[in-house]
């Protein structure tokens, strides 16, 4: 019987990967009390902001990757992750995607705006179905990762404000 109080095998499969795979997504972040904190937020028991209901983070089969939509390199790495886990939700197990104003869902195959209060400009938001959740094998989404298959060959300097000749 599966355990929903910790972490759960795919988001931690996809953390190790990533961590491995980018380099350049940061260890630790503001905690914004004055500290630091892991990136990669799995497990949190906790609620969906301004609601009674659990987040899926309560069950563990949730995971944040704290990016800056506002640092061109930082966004340029959530944008690529953000298409390629819409690409591969159905491998992945994936039923939703959050980043940047947009949310993708799998229910509806179709990406809109995010209309709820924190738009995810700071981190990128997975959630997998129970199911889905259980997997440690993503199919051919390691090595495209790994190989950073679509990712631009070198990120701008954060100083830089267009970003279009690095795609």
């Amino acid at each position: 019987m599966t355990n929903w109080k910790q972490e759960q095998p795919a988001p931690l499969e996809l953390k190790k990967l990533l961590q491995y795979t980018f380099p350049e997504i940061k260890e630790k972040i503001p905690d914004g009390h004055g500290g630091m904190k892991w990136n990669y937020d799995i497990y949190d028991n906790r609620k969906i902001a301004g609601s009674t209901k659990d987040s899926d983070h309560a069950e563990g089969r949730a995971l944040d990757i704290y990016l800056d939509a506002y640092n061109i390199s930082e966004r340029m790495i959530g944008d690529y992750l953000f298409q390629v886990f819409i690409k591969d939700a159905e491998v992945m197990g994936i039923i939703y995607v959050i980043w940047n104003f947009d949310i993708w869902e799998k229910s509806t195959g179709k990406k809109r705006d995010y209309e709820k209060t924190n738009k995810h400009t700071n981190h990128i938001h997975v959630s997998w179905s129970q199911g889905g959740s259980q997997k440690t094998i993503f199919g051919g989404v390691p090595v495209r990762l790994m190989l950073r298959i679509g990712f631009p060959t070198r990120l701008p300097d954060p100083m830089v404000k267009d970003a279009s000749k690095f795609a």
